[in-house]
This record gives structure tokens, sequence and C-alpha cells, in this order.
């Protein structure tokens, strides 16, 4: 064999090598194109834990935030959520990220007798707030989220908005507007729910 045929040889391995290479690029880009959408419903219900705003009780002050999420994934690979949260902002600051509530308890007595029992479940399995959307696919989760303080706290834990986060499969974070939020922590302060779904947007 000459060193012409090894260069040969040679210059076609790499050629090969790089041809390899970028069409396991083009076919990554294809799979990944598309795009990750998130529908939201903020709503209420007769149940104290999905009744959305303020909740006053004996010592205690919650605003709580029932909300129904559709994930539309239009590429052909799985994309995943973590940590699907809602934060509080402050005059444009990031105040306070809400507790994911997994599962709450309803209970209505009688005389002190316990008439009606039921149970709650939100997240994804075993109450995660993160989630694997398969390729091509839409996925319907219902979530609640929860900020209690005690009431002589409400002066020095005011806030303005609510902002949704999550992060991706490459630990990238993502922030939405979700909506402002007059009037914190006033009685008779009622929210508004959401008529239809909300796209999520920055």
């Amino acid at each position: 064999m000459t060193w012409s045929d090894f260069l040969n040889i040679l210059f076609g391995a790499v050629i090969g090598f790089l041809l390899s290479i970028f069409t396991t690029i083009i076919n990554f880009a294809l799979e990944r194109k598309g795009k990750l959408k998130i529908y939201y419903k903020i709503y209420t219900s007769e149940n104290l834990t999905e009744e959305f705003g303020f909740s006053f009780e004996a010592q205690k002050i919650a605003f709580i935030v029932p909300i129904t999420f559709e994930m539309q994934n239009t590429s052909n690979s799985s994309r995943v959520i973590r940590d699907l949260s809602i934060h509080l902002f402050n005059k444009g600051n990031d105040f306070k990220k809400m507790r994911q509530v997994g599962k709450a308890v309803n209970e209505r007595t009688t005389d002190g007798v316990v008439v009606s029992h039921s149970e709650q479940e939100f997240g994804t399995y075993n109450n995660s707030y993160s989630f694997v959307i398969p390729a091509r696919s839409i996925r319907n989760h219902r979530c609640v989220y929860m900020y209690v303080i005690e009431k002589d706290e409400s002066n020095k834990n005011q806030f303005d908005e609510i902002k949704l986060s999550y992060y991706d499969e490459n630990d990238r974070k993502h922030l939405f507007d979700i909506r402002m939020i007059p009037k914190c922590w006033e009685k008779n302060n009622k929210l508004d729910v959401d008529s239809d779904w909300v796209l999520a947007s920055k």
C-alpha cells in the first residue's frame, strides 16, 4: 500500500465519520423541532383547598391558587417539566415560592359527627410537581399552591404578582407571567378565575 492509498483511505474514513456526526445532529434537531406549550386555567371549587384567593382563619391567613394545566408537546421527543412552581413577586422582585400541595382532606361535620369525607390529590404520580410529556402529546394535571402566614405578619409579606416557573431537561429555568394580585391580604378581595385556557407567556 502506497502513501497515496493510505491517505485516500484515511480521508474517506474522516469524511464518513463527519457525515455520521452531521446526520446525528440533523436527526436530533428534527426530533426536537416543535414546542412545549403550557396552558393554564385558575379555578375555584367548594373545597376550601381549591378556593382561589385569600382564606382567613383564627390565627392564620392563606393565599391559595388552584390551577389546572394542559401541557402540549409538539416535538418528536419527550420533554421534561421539573418543579412546576408559582412564585410571589412584590414590585418586580421574587418574594416567595408557594408550597406545592400534594393532597387535601375535606371533612364536613354535623354536631361533631363527620358526615362526609373526601380526599383530593394533586400533581402527578406520588403528588410530584415534575412531569414528563411524551412526544406529540397533551397531558392535563391539576395542581394547588398555597402560602400560609400568621395574621400579624401580613405587612411584611406583601406581594402584587404571581409567576409560573419550571426547569427543563437541560436544567434551564423558565419564568412566565400569570397575573397581578391587587389588594394583598384584604379580606373582601374577590379574585376572578379564568373562564378559558390561557397560554403561559414570558
